[in-house]
């Protein structure tokens, strides 16, 4: 299995960040994520087919929102909070106070 691309700070675009939060299923996994640290894929219940889970963490890892490392057969995902609130001082917390809602 390839590695996980994850950009440099320096590579990570407001406009990149926008995008991955413009979705709903997105945004909802980046408010888990803040609320309870480090998850796998499957504590996330988002109700979309794993392939489609997959997408969505290829989208927030390659905007810089989302780390993850494999732990065996786990994938650990992480907010990149400290990086892009070294970037974008206040992006994260003003999305946090959005209340997640569906299309």
């Amino acid at each position: 299995m390839r590695p996980f691309y994850h950009p440099q700070c320096e590579d990570i675009s407001l406009v990149g960040l926008l995008y991955a939060l413009g979705d709903p299923v997105r945004l909802q996994i980046v408010h888990k994520l803040a609320e309870n640290g480090e998850l796998t894929c499957s504590d996330l219940d988002c109700a979309v087919a794993k392939s489609t889970m997959s997408h969505h963490f290829k989208i927030l890892r390659e905007s810089g929102l989302v780390s993850t490392r494999k732990e065996g057969t786990q994938h650990i995902n992480t907010l990149r909070i400290e990086e892009i609130d070294r970037l974008y001082p206040g992006l994260l917390a003003v999305v946090l106070r959005v209340r997640v809602t569906s299309k």
